[in-house]
C-alpha cells in the first residue's frame, strides 16, 4: 500500500510537469488574498485528501504506524495594514482519521491553531516593527493510548479539547520582516499558560490505579496540578514563519516557535534530557526549552488537485509518560515527530 501510494504521488508529480503551459502561472499563485473596501487582505485555503500518516511518539494521536487516512486542513487569515500599523490574524486547522480492525476509527492528526499581531512600525525602522501577539493551540477531539500497558485492545484517554491548550501572550515583542515570504518574531517577556480543563482528574480506572501500576492523571500528563486545571509559566519566546515558492509551482512553508521557561531552569528537569532532542546537558544549559516546528511542501498539480508533503516537529518537557513503576520513572516522552504524504483536492477563496 505504502509503495503504490508513493507511486501515485510521484506519477501525478511527473505528469503534472510535462503538461505545465506558460499560460497558467498566474492562475496558480499561492496565497494572495483578496483586498476588501475597508482596507483587510483576506484568504482561505482548504485541502481534502488521501493521506498516508506516519508518527513516531505524537503524543495527542496515539500511533507508531504508516497508515493511510483521509486528511483535511483549513489554512485562513487576515490582514490590514494602514499608515505605520498593521493587525494580522491567522488560522489553521488539521485532522485526519483512519479505520482500523483492532482499535475501530481513530484520529492520526488533529491540530487547531490560532494567533494575532498588532505591530507598529517606528519612523526609520525600515522592515522592523513592535506589538504584542497572542496564540493559542490546541486539538478538536479525544486522543488515547491503544493497548494500554499492554493490554490488547484497551485504551485510554491522553488528550481532547483543551486538554491540553497552550496560551501564549507577548504584551511587547520585536518583528523583523526582510521579505515578503520571510518574518521573526521575538519577545523576552511572555507568558505561557498551559490548561487541561478537560476531566484533568481523567484515569484509565477510578483512584488512579491499573494492574498495580500508578497512573499519571490527565493533567499530571502535561505536568498540570489537576486542581488548578492550568500552570503558568514566564519566558522567552520567538516565532519564524517561511512562505516561499522554491520552484515552479513548489511552495515550501515553515513555522517555528521555541519558548524558554526562565521560573523552570533545565536543571530541574536533568533525568528528561536523556530523552531530548538535542545534547542540552544541566551544565550547558540554563532555560528550559520547548519547541514546535510545522513544515509543508506543496506542488500544485493543477488548480484543483494538489500533492502536500508534512513534516511537524514536537519537543516538551513537561509531557510526561502515563504511568510510572518501580522500572520507568516519570519523565518527558521525548521528540515527537509526525508525517503526512498526500494527494487531493484543494480550493481557496
Amino acid at each position: 500500500m505504502k509503495r503504490n501510494f508513493l507511486f501515485i504521488a510521484v506519477s501525478l508529480l511527473s505528469i503534472s510537469a510535462m503538461a505545465q503551459k506558460p499560460k497558467m502561472e498566474n492562475k496558480m499563485k499561492m496565497d494572495d488574498g483578496k483586498m476588501t473596501k475597508n482596507g483587510w487582505t483576506r484568504g482561505l485555503n482548504m485541502y481534502v485528501g488521501l493521506t498516508q500518516v506516519g508518527n513516531d511518539n505524537w503524543y495527542t494521536t496515539g500511533s507508531d504506524k504508516f497508515n493511510m487516512a483521509i486528511f483535511g486542513e483549513l489554512s485562513a487569515y487576515a490582514t490590514k495594514k494602514w499608515k505605520n500599523k498593521q493587525f494580522v490574524n491567522s488560522f489553521d486547522a488539521a485532522y485526519g482519521l483512519f479505520n482500523t480492525t483492532s482499535a475501530g476509527v481513530t484520529k492520526l492528526n488533529d491540530r487547531l491553531e490560532a494567533s494575532t499581531r498588532y505591530l507598529v512600525s517606528p519612523k526609520n525602522w525600515n522592515k522592523w516593527s513592535l506589538g504584542p501577539l497572542a496564540a493559542v493551540r490546541t486539538q478538536f477531539t479525544n486522543g488515547y493510548f491503544y493497548n494500554y500497558m499492554g493490554d490488547q485492545g484497551v485504551k485510554r484517554r491522553r488528550s481532547g479539547f483543551f486538554a491540553p491548550a497552550f496560551i501564549t501572550v507577548a504584551p511587547i515583542g520585536v518583528e523583523w520582516k526582510p521579505a515578503k515570504w520571510f518574518d521573526i518574531y521575538a519577545s523576552p517577556l511572555t507568558v505561557r499558560w498551559t490548561v487541561v480543563s478537560n476531566s484533568p482528574y481523567s484515569y484509565k480506572t477510578q483512584g488512579g490505579v491499573y494492574k498495580g501500576t500508578i497512573e499519571n492523571s490527565l493533567a499530571g500528563l502535561y505536568n498540570v496540578d489537576p486542581s488548578k486545571e492550568n500552570k503558568g509559566e514566564f519566558g522567552l519566546y520567538a516565532t519564524l514563519g517561511v512562505n516561499k515558492e522554491i520552484m515552479k509551482n513548489i511552495w515550501f512553508k515553515t513555522r517555528l516557535e521555541v519558548f524558554g521557561n526562565y521560573l523552570k531552569p533545565a536543571t530541574e528537569n536533568a533525568s528528561n534530557i536523556g530523552v531530548a532532542p538535542f545534547d542540552f546537558s544541566k551544565e550547558s544549559r540554563f532555560v528550559n526549552f520547548d519547541m514546535f516546528m510545522t513544515n509543508q511542501l506543496n506542488f500544485r498539480v493543477n488548480k484543483w488537485i494538489k500533492v502536500t508533503y508534512n513534516l511537524d516537529l514536537l519537543y516538551d518537557d513537561d509531557m510526561k509518560q502515563p504511568y510510572q513503576n518501580q522500572f520507568l520513572a516519570p519523565h518527558a516522552v521525548g521528540l515527537q515527530v509526525l508525517s503526512t504524504l498526500g494527494v487531493g483536492f484543494t480550493t481557496k477563496f
